[in-house]
């Protein structure tokens, strides 16, 4: 085969494999600092995890996670409520589940800042 054939199919080649690709997608992630993340919060409390459980939402379909927190000081915000539960997206129970990335895991027992 002619040199200047083979420079022919492995242009061709370069071409269908860059026409036939498929457009790649990612995600980017700013992350704010800690005065952006104090200033745009409602509250912030220290505590201690008390519980961490997994429900799914038969009306959505999503999975949440559901963390049950014993506040020991509140250092921002109107939280008067000893015992307080938050709900982050994503988790696993059952056969179902789901990874939101960029949310935080909690443990039983941790100590948080929230």
């Amino acid at each position: 085969m002619p040199a200047y054939m083979k420079v022919s199919s492995l242009l061709l080649t370069i071409c269908a494999v860059v026409c036939c690709a498929a457009r790649a997608q990612a995600s980017t992630f700013t992350i704010p600092t800690d005065d952006d993340l104090v200033i745009g919060a409602r509250a912030i409390v220290r505590g201690r995890v008390l519980s961490v459980s997994c429900q799914l939402d038969d009306q959505t379909g999503r999975v949440f996670t559901y963390v049950r927190l014993r506040v020991r000081e509140v250092l921002k915000g109107q939280i008067s409520d000893r015992e307080i539960v938050i709900m982050e997206q994503g988790g696993q129970t059952g056969n179902r589940g789901s990874v939101i990335f960029g949310t935080p895991g909690f443990e039983k027992g941790e100590r948080v800042l929230l």
